[in-house]
């Protein structure tokens, strides 16, 4: 998804278009790079929202740069201005996105229970 992301010039913030992927690699490399398991993200989440969000936005970036070949060109720093300044609007797609995530990896593993019991 495109999502519309600020980014700062001198004195005020101009939007551009930068596509965001979010999938459950994304997630891995996030537990890989915040140094944490895989079923720890909720309690990171609780710790530290913000910066877990940023974090998140940041490697749905390098998702989508992998996807598509390219070779980034903003760094940590940016997500961090991108969460923080972020519009109403474009804050709703982010957790669209976000809940699309977490609501498959949730069914993936009620599904697995499922089959474990029978």
């Amino acid at each position: 998804m495109i999502l519309k992301l600020p980014f700062k010039k001198w004195f005020y913030y101009k939007e551009k278009p930068v596509e965001i992927i979010l999938n459950i690699g994304t997630l891995e490399a996030l537990c890989e790079d915040l140094k944490i398991e895989f079923w720890q993200i909720p309690d990171s989440v609780k710790k530290d929202d913000t910066g877990f969000s940023s974090m998140l936005l940041y490697y749905g970036y390098l998702t989508a740069c992998e996807k598509k070949f390219r070779k980034p060109k903003y760094s940590k720093l940016h997500a961090i201005v991108w969460f923080n300044y972020m519009s109403v609007d474009e804050k709703k797609k982010f957790a669209l996105l976000m809940t699309e995530l977490f609501g498959k990896i949730s069914n993936a593993y009620k599904s697995k229970k499922k089959v474990e019991k029978n």
